[in-house]
């Protein structure tokens, strides 16, 4: 069970892809919560409680000898805060155009797992817990910062122009 958690389903033991597969698979739980329940306080208290659970199952999957590499539920959890709040913006904005909410979903995906490969590298890799998880939930923040701003200029180019 611990296994199955720490791994997120196994997702992380996929060579190579397996923490990007982490975060696109927190990506598709995010969006199946709004898209059922429709409201981004249901994402929230989801996130939380995966949150919670990460800070339980992380050190005991790191206690118990897995493979750093293969312990993604950190990824799966970070990149919500990344991708929730710009859910209902990207749902707004799309209205129709699948195009658009795949960009809109799959950018802030992309720059969240290169921030993570870049700068934050060193800091998932530590035995901490406070690193390990603060890593992806500084990625998520940055993330967010710059999905917001950018969804905010767009807003206002297209109000201004129509």
């Amino acid at each position: 069970m611990l296994r199955a958690l720490s791994t997120v389903a196994f997702i992380g033991c996929i060579p190579v892809f397996g923490r990007f597969l982490a975060s696109l698979a927190g990506v598709v739980l995010a969006c199946a919560i709004f898209a059922i329940t429709g409201t981004p306080e249901a994402v929230f208290g989801i996130w939380a409680v995966c949150l919670i659970l990460t800070g339980l199952v992380l050190p005991r999957a790191i206690a118990a000898g897995y493979p750093p590499r293969e312990v993604v539920i950190d990824r799966f959890v970070g990149v919500w805060l990344a991708i929730a709040p710009a859910i209902p913006l990207v749902t707004m904005m799309a209205r129709g155009e699948i195009l658009f909410g795949l960009i809109g979903l799959g950018v802030p995906l992309i720059l969240y797992n290169l921030l993570l490969a870049g700068p934050l590298r060193r800091m998932g890799s530590s035995e901490r817990l406070l690193f390990r998880i603060g890593d992806d939930l500084l990625a998520g923040i940055v993330t967010l910062m710059v999905c917001v701003g950018t969804m905010v200029v767009l807003f206002s180019m297209i109000g201004g122009s129509a």
